[in-house]
């Protein structure tokens, strides 16, 4: 006589709530540069893992090249905002573009301490994450470069500019904006060659503009404020920033630029004759784990 043995069928809900159970027990404590404690995060999943090789897949196969930046952007705040379990802290307006950067270096890092970078169309490097990951933990952080006002003064007037590092929801939204107002133009190929020129200097007034809080012109007592803060009015305030002065310009460049030089002095890794060269953080980072 036979007996039938009863298969039990597999709880799926069960499992991925033990899998949860396991990022918690193995959670990582990791630097946001801007703010004073730790945060602590779930490790980078599989399915995070490919949705970065998608991207990349997709970057090369992109013959306008506008739409990577978006999605790089977009799909780096999704993952720290599922990943982090902090949450009690509100990631997306917190956070900077700055600690965007070390903290996806952290998680990459926590997956393979081993980076392959490209140099050259047939030449890479492998550098060694962990140097970085202890720069960041080991830099205190210049809080002057947080935020700045910068003053022009003509005749009786005064013009202020209130400036900061963007948050990570500024930096999305403004992103998307901007990827919106171009896929209104740029329908192919031809029309992206057309308008290049146009498209690149936009791209440069879209960073600068990021971060921009405010901009107070004061005369005689009265001030006027045109709030850069406010998304909604994108399109005025862009058209705007263009008709400023570029003596104005030029302050707000040099802001940036500082940003980027104390962003550069953390994230970098050195090539094959001792240079330093900045970490690009995109989806060629987690390329080869």
């Amino acid at each position: 006589m036979s007996t039938k043995t009863k298969t039990k069928r597999t709880d799926y809900g069960a499992l991925l709530k033990d899998i949860e159970e396991f990022y918690e027990d193995n959670s990582l404590e990791v630097v946001a540069p801007t703010l004073d404690a730790p945060l602590h995060f779930k490790p980078l999943n599989v399915r995070q893992l490919k949705s970065f090789m998608s991207l990349q897949v997709k970057y090369e196969s992109d013959e306008l090249g506008v739409a990577q930046g978006l999605n790089i952007v977009e799909e780096l705040g999704n993952i720290l905002v599922e990943n982090c379990l902090d949450k009690d802290v509100d990631l997306l307006n917190t956070l900077t573009t700055l600690d965007r950067d070390a903290l996806v270096i952290q998680l990459r890092t926590h997956t393979n301490p081993e980076a392959d970078i490209q140099i050259g169309e047939d030449e890479s490097i492998t550098i060694d994450l962990i140097e970085v990951v202890d720069r960041i933990k080991g830099t205190k952080f210049d809080a002057d470069i947080m935020s700045t006002t910068k003053t022009l003064e003509y005749k009786n007037r005064t013009i202020s500019l209130e400036l900061q590092i963007p948050s990570l929801q500024r930096d999305i939204k403004i992103s998307k904006i901007f990827a919106d107002n171009m896929k209104k133009t740029i329908k192919n190929k031809g029309d992206f060659e057309k308008h290049a020129g146009d498209i690149f200097a936009q791209i440069f007034f879209i960073e600068l503009f990021k971060y921009i809080n405010r901009i107070t012109f004061s005369s005689k007592g009265n001030a006027e404020q045109i709030e850069f803060s406010n998304t909604k009015l994108f399109p005025q305030n862009v058209e705007f920033l263009e008709s400023l002065p570029t003596q104005i310009i030029t302050q707000i460049t040099s802001y940036v630029k500082e940003v980027k030089e104390y962003r550069d002095s953390i994230l970098y890794y050195l090539d094959k004759d001792g240079k330093k060269v900045p970490l690009d953080v995109d989806a060629n980072i987690f390329i080869g784990i």
